[in-house]
């Protein structure tokens, strides 16, 4: 009966031991996969499609026509920075340049009372 009860502690141990390593491996897959993760995100960072997008429309129009003026609307100064600091970087030597203004200095607020 002893040896019995030995066999069934064993076995009971075995399959704990498998299950924890189990268990362990996929914390393991799910870890190497939020670092995968990580950097992708990381690398995309930097990669704005839609803003290529738009700074190449920019390039053709005026590859077509160079003293074309190009009035780009946004309402957020964020994208006015962005799109100016990407005209800026892709036009490298060329004479061309960005201006940004914005008017949400000079909208008055209206506070409610």
């Amino acid at each position: 009966m002893a040896a019995e009860l030995l066999e069934r502690e064993i076995v009971d141990l075995t399959a704990g031991t498998r299950v924890a390593r189990r268990k362990l491996e996929r914390e393991v897959e799910v870890r190497e996969g939020l670092e995968r993760l990580i950097g992708l995100a990381e690398a995309a960072l930097g990669e704005d499609p839609k803003l290529d997008a738009l700074v190449a429309q920019i390039a053709e129009i005026r590859e077509a026509e160079p003293d074309a003026n190009v009035l780009v609307y946004t309402e957020y100064a964020d994208s006015q920075r962005a799109v100016g600091g990407r005209w800026t970087r892709r036009r490298s030597a060329r004479s061309w340049r960005a201006r940004c203004s914005s008017s949400a200095a000079r909208i008055p607020t209206i506070s409610g009372r």
